[in-house]
Order: C-alpha cells, then structure tokens, then sequence
C-alpha cells in the first residue's frame, strides 16, 4: 500500500465512484496545480484505483498531499488551495497573500478532545457551535489577531487524515506581515511557545502544534481550574527562545519518564545560566564601585579640586596686589 494512503483515503475507497466523474475531477485538480506551479500527478493504489497526489509547497521542500475521491477534489476545488504552503514539520499553512498562518493543535497528555473543548472554552452544549477565544493587540508594529478554535476548511482539507476531520482546534493567526516561509514558521513558534505556556502555568494543561500522530499518556494531576470555566488568555507579550522552548515541550511530552523530564528540564535552566551569572557578576561589580571604589576616588578628587581652587584663589590676590602695587 502507498505510503501516502490515510484513513480518509481508505473511507473513500469503499465508496462507489464514477469513473468518468472522478477522471474529469481528477484531470482540473492537476490542470489547476500546473497552472499554479505545484506539481502534482497521477497515481495507483494497490488495487488499481488512482489518486491525485499533490506536491504542495513547504519551504524548498514539497509535502505530498493525496485527493482520492470526488468528493475530497470537489471540495478542494472549491478552496484557492494554489495561496497555501505548509510550514515545516507542523500540521500548519500560511497564506501570505492575506496575512495569515494557521497550525493545527492538540493536548501533549493525550486529553480527550470533548474535554480539551471544555478546559479551553468551557460548557458547551451537543450541537452547540464552539466560541472561539479571539486576542487582539499590536505586535510589530501591527495590529495582529489570534484566533484559537475549530480548524477552518481550507486547513482541514490540507491537513487531511486525523487531523482533517471536523471538530479538529487550530490556532490562527491574522494581520501578520508574512512572506517568506521561514519567517512565518518563527512567528507560528514564538507567539504559540507564548500562548501554549502561558495555558501550562495557569490552568495545567499543555498543548502543541501537531507534529505528527503520536498519541501521549494522560497526566495524573488535577486542574486548576474548573472544566466548565472558559480559558482567560491574553495576547503573548513574552518570546521565548527557540532552543530552551524546545527542551521545555519535550521534558512535558515526556510522561512516565521522570529521568529524561528532568534532563529536559535542567537544560532549559543551564541554557540561561550564563546570563543570570553575568548579570549577577555585573551587579556585584556595581554594588563594589558604589560602596568602595568611587567613594574614594570622589575624596581625592574632592581634595584635589579643594587644592586647586585654593591655588586659584592665591593667584588671583596676588596678581590684584601686583596690579596696586604699579598703580
């Protein structure tokens, strides 16, 4: 079986298809990623049915996407599919002709997804529609908005799989100044490293962008706060560094492993060390010129200053006798 072959293409398989249809479909989904630029072509299951399997862009790299059945390339069609990339290793895309990225996400401890809903955005009834948590403020010199809630069509038809099927969360991202593939990957980083801890410390509970479909255990301890009650988040006015960030993620992912937790945790401390030395060694060289050093050399420069102006003074009187004198 081809590796591109996910659970929805399984689905699609086992239902009934018209072949002339789903040629015709097939043949305008590719005529449009040609037009595009975006390579795309033709392929073979096992059994012999064929897929679309589109190369869509991600940075210099390509990440394969598959469309098998008419309705998943009706509903890409219907998509400007050709204004996305993907952003790296995440389950994420930007749009940089509207300013916009948008990452799929999920719980690092395995949470359910009807209970994520709740912790994030409290009770909501059966067949009641989620409000999303919008934050709004100037970052950049722009005003940027950041929407955490369901994942929108564009990004579930994208992502496909797992996390392309309805009531899958996303976090947005609108208003950003984007254009270039690694830079919008940094700021997906920086404001969702800021966001998603901003989460762990008050209410206990860590999300992450999707990677891939690894699934993690559920963690032992309790909430902090009830599962009915709404997320109170603010819009992220701390960055944190790439590197201790990326040590902070994975010593939470790593449940039941107390040994490689603590590691990760350790070196996120070691990775600031050195700054907080120099900031202390820089204080206590202060602290010694305030206390010691600058004391005395105010007393000398007080003398010295009191000498010379004495000089000053004796010098005057008698340049003013010398001038009676000749008069």
């Amino acid at each position: 079986m081809s590796e591109d072959l996910t659970v929805d293409d399984i689905e699609d398989i086992e239902e009934q298809e018209n072949p002339e249809v789903l040629l015709d479909l097939q043949q305008k989904l590719i005529k449009r990623c040609n037009d595009a630029g975006i390579e795309a072509e033709l392929r073979e299951y096992f059994d012999g049915d064929t897929y679309v399997a589109v190369g869509m862009p991600n940075g210099r790299d390509k990440r394969w996407t598959s469309f098998s059945s008419s309705e998943a390339i009706t509903e890409i069609l219907s998509f400007d599919f050709e204004k996305y990339t993907f952003l790296g290793e995440f389950v994420a895309i930007a749009n940089y002709s509207e300013n916009l990225i948008e990452a799929v996400i999920r719980p690092i401890n395995g949470m359910p997804r009807h209970f994520l809903q709740r912790r994030i955005f409290g009770e909501v009834s059966e067949g009641e529609e989620i409000e999303p948590i919008v934050l709004e403020e100037n970052y950049l010199g722009r005003s940027i908005k950041i929407e955490i809630g369901e994942a929108s069509g564009a990004m579930r038809m994208l992502a496909r799989g797992p996390f392309g099927r309805n009531g899958a969360l996303s976090v947005k991202i609108s208003g950003i100044n984007i254009s270039q593939h690694n830079q919008s990957l940094q700021i997906l980083r920086k404001l969702s490293d800021s966001l998603f801890f901003q989460l762990d410390l008050q209410d206990g509970f860590a999300l992450s962008l999707v990677r891939d479909r690894r699934h993690t255990r559920r963690p032992g301890h309790r909430p902090r706060r009830r599962p009915h009650e709404r997320a109170e988040l603010e819009f992220p006015k701390i960055e944190f560094d790439e590197g201790p960030s990326s040590l902070y993620w994975y010593g939470r992912s790593a449940l039941g492993m107390p040994l490689l937790q603590f590691l990760a945790f350790y070196q996120v401390i070691e990775y600031y060390y050195p700054t907080y030395s120099q900031e202390e060694a820089r204080r206590r060289i202060r602290s010694i010129l305030k206390d010691r050093v600058l004391p005395r050399i105010y007393g000398h420069f007080k003398k010295a200053y009191s000498g010379l102006k004495e000089c000053l003074c004796l010098r005057e009187e008698n340049s003013v006798r010398n001038l009676n004198v000749g008069q």
